[in-house]
């Protein structure tokens, strides 16, 4: 049985730009600091229709580690 303890789960998604980047941080810039620095700016500018999410490409759990006691 698996150990329920866990640092994390993570998914990496591909995303694109159809339109170009720059279309798309106009689009979803939120802060703007001149990039999508977030995911809220990267789902900005999906909802925006100016980046398109290609789906899960990788995902992996990060383990907790315990520290030996000595």
């Amino acid at each position: 049985m698996p150990d329920p303890y866990n640092g994390g789960r993570w998914m990496v998604h591909a995303v694109s730009f159809p339109s170009g980047y720059d279309a798309a941080v106009m689009a979803g810039d939120l802060d703007g600091d001149g990039v999508l620095g977030s995911a809220e700016e990267v789902w900005a500018a999906i909802d925006a229709g100016y980046a398109v999410d290609g789906g899960v490409v990788a995902s992996f759990i990060c383990p907790v580690i315990p520290f030996p006691r000595g």
